[in-house]
């Protein structure tokens, strides 16, 4: 059964109207989770992530994953941290979202996380070479990982056989 008075409840079915791309009912229920508990960080997340994507506001995204910031100090900290860099990626601020995965590497010491996020940084501001370079750099601490074919598209042919060697592995 539905309890009506509980955030979590709302939350949960906000997860489900998202699935099923219910996307103005799962705003309303994300809204009332916020309403019943205006300390919910996991609302303010599930709200930021996906604002910008459905209504192409970034700023509102951008405020409810702040919101959540300023509400979760625990495990998930580094994580909230590199969604809002992401955010900020994708609208050209990449000082700042650099930054906030340098917050999250020094709380979860993810290495591998932080160079991938760089790598796409770089991508993303058509430097594909100091992408690439990056992308390598993880690949020589984690050698399970690969070298996303993305990188190589924009490159110059002379990297062809390299991209082909990755494919490969």
């Amino acid at each position: 059964s539905f309890d009506d008075k509980l955030a979590e409840a709302y939350n949960w079915r906000a997860n489900y109207y998202l699935e099923n791309s219910y996307f103005e009912k799962a705003f309303e229920d994300v809204d009332k989770a916020i309403e019943f508990n205006p300390n919910d960080w996991v609302a303010y997340r599930k709200k930021g992530n996906f604002i910008d994507s459905y209504l192409g506001d970034y700023i509102q995204s951008i405020d409810n994953l702040n919101k959540a910031i300023e509400r979760e100090r625990g495990e998930n900290f580094p994580t909230l941290l590199k969604i809002l860099a992401r955010k900020y990626v994708d609208i050209g601020f990449t000082d700042m979202a650099k930054e906030l995965y340098l917050q999250a590497l020094n709380l979860d010491e993810d290495s591998l996380s932080y160079l991938s996020n760089l790598a796409w940084i770089e991508f993303s501001l058509e430097n594909f070479e100091e992408g690439l370079r990056i992308s390598k750099k993880a690949l020589e601490i984690d050698s399970t990982r690969y070298v996303s074919l993305e990188h190589y598209i924009c490159l110059p042919d002379t990297y062809r056989n390299e991209a082909y060697l990755n494919v490969i592995k």
